[in-house]
Formats: structure tokens, sequence, C-alpha cells
């Protein structure tokens, strides 16, 4: 999976408010779309168990987070036995929005360079 630069800051920037901020009681994931499978198909693919598990739907990709105490009724591990977990990757929260900020500098870095370099 190959993402530009404006689409992980499309992925941050349209994130659910309040997603990621409260990581003592949530665990927070990413899933990031392949192929032809469309956020709206991903989502019936979720059968969040409800007070533990909640799904929001992004533009490229589906965001969810799980509540950490209720963790073992989390309905969130059956993706994997799911058909569409093959043109799916999920990333934790914490770990999309660092590849966001190293991507954000090298991007930074390189507009800089081109510019003593012109």
């Amino acid at each position: 999976m190959l993402l530009t630069f404006v689409e992980i800051e499309e992925v941050i920037a349209q994130k659910p408010e309040g997603f990621g901020e409260n990581k003592e009681v949530f665990r927070y994931d990413v899933i990031f779309l392949m192929g032809a499978l469309k956020t709206s198909d991903a989502m019936k693919a979720f059968h969040p168990k409800e007070g533990v598990d909640t799904i929001y739907e992004g533009k490229k990709v589906v965001y969810i987070s799980r509540l950490i105490s209720q963790l073992t009724k989390s309905r969130f591990s059956k993706t994997n036995e799911s058909s569409m977990y093959q043109d799916i990757t999920i990333r934790n929260g914490n770990t999309t929005k660092k590849l966001y900020q190293i991507i954000k500098i090298t991007d930074e870095h390189s507009r800089i360079m081109k510019r003593l370099f012109v």
C-alpha cells in the first residue's frame, strides 16, 4: 500500500473528533483499504459490539476505537476471518500519526533542499 503525502494528510485531518486522544481508555486503529474495496463495503463487514467497538467511515479508511477494559469482548479481532482481510492493512492510530509526522518532515526537507539548489 502506497499513499501520497496528501492522502496520509487527509487521513489525519479527517479523523473523527476525539480519535486518538484518550489512549488510557481506548485502543485506536486505522484500516487502510486497498484495491477496489470501498469504505461503504468495508463498513458493512464490521459488526461492532455495542459499548465496546466504535467504527467511523473515512474517505479511504475506516477508523476503529475499542474500549481497552472490554477488549476481550471486541469483535474487531474477527476482521482477520473476513473475506476483505486480504484487501486491508491495519495500523495502530499512534503509528499512523507517527508515519504522517515522518512523511511531513521528509516532505519539508525536500522542499528546503529544492530551494537551496535551484
